[in-house]
């Protein structure tokens, strides 16, 4: 065996270990966007139908390859709530990775508008790539401070 055919090995090797991405080439989508592009008249009814949008930003992406009875395709991942409207919603958010649009880059730090219905998720848009959404949305009706409370400025 030659130094370079035992290099080549090792990198297949290391190559099958990696995990593979957590995406999704045909995320779940409400009914309204179905066959649809994603719009301001689309934004809107998610608006109305969504119990609460969040801004949150992208914290980490927890790997679970440990457990064999999940896809190993398939990951978490954790967003921190900076600022929100409708239902107040926890801090940190955890979703698994099945939501995820191959075409999204999820990179730490990366801020998305999430659509939820509950704890749910009902669409993830970055929020880098739309401009309309915070015209429909207006001021956030609350938001976390630097320390982590939760801050309402109706209320104050």
């Amino acid at each position: 065996m030659t130094a370079a055919f035992g290099l080549a090995c090792a990198a297949a090797l290391l190559a099958g270990w990696q995990p593979a991405a957590a995406c999704n080439p045909r995320p779940p989508q409400p009914p309204i966007l179905e066959g649809f592009a994603y719009d301001a008249t689309a934004a809107e009814i998610m608006v109305r139908d969504a119990t609460s949008v969040v801004a949150a930003r992208l914290a980490l992406k927890l790997d679970l390859e440990l457990d064999n009875a999940r896809d190993s395709r398939q990951a978490d991942y954790v967003f921190e709530v900076l600022e929100g409207w409708g239902a107040q919603t926890a801090r940190r958010l955890t979703i698994g990775g099945y939501w995820l649009d191959c075409a999204i880059e999820p990179r730490t730090g990366r801020t998305f508008l999430l659509y939820l219905d509950g704890e749910r998720l009902m669409y993830a848009v970055p929020v880098d790539k739309i401009d309309f959404e915070l015209q429909i949305l207006g001021e956030p009706a609350w938001f976390y401070d630097a320390r982590g409370r939760l801050v309402s400025p109706a209320e104050g």
